[in-house]
């Protein structure tokens, strides 16, 4: 099941592979730190795109929303707009928030992949 391969690339490149403490603290000031970061990110599904038959668009894809998201996107920021403010507040801050942008990045994947003919 190539979804679950993909998620799990995910999962790895964007907290082990392509971020750092610098990288992520700028990320959402910088276009070009957070332009890094998606590219170093997509790296490792880019290499495996050919081994699973994953087309180089749908790598592309996965790879601007990844930016846009990251470097637009206040998680935060949409919890409290949709109610749930003490999301963001401890004992559930900032889990709920990285759990919530992570979720957000999954569904997108998910969504690609129900797109692929």
């Amino acid at each position: 099941m190539i979804g679950f391969e993909v998620l799990t690339v995910h999962l790895f490149s964007d907290f082990m592979f392509s971020q750092c403490h610098w990288m992520r603290v700028r990320r959402q000031t910088l276009s070009s730190v957070c332009a890094l970061h998606s590219v170093l990110y997509s790296l490792p599904l880019l290499a495996m795109a050919p081994v699973w038959g994953i087309p180089v668009w749908v790598v592309a894809l996965i790879a601007i929303q990844h930016f846009l998201q990251d470097r637009y996107v206040k998680m935060d920021k949409v919890l409290i707009r949709m109610g749930k403010g003490e999301y963001v507040q401890p004992p559930y801050s900032p889990w709920s928030v990285i759990l919530f942008d992570q979720i957000l990045h999954m569904l997108w994947i998910v969504l690609v992949f129900r797109l692929i003919p």
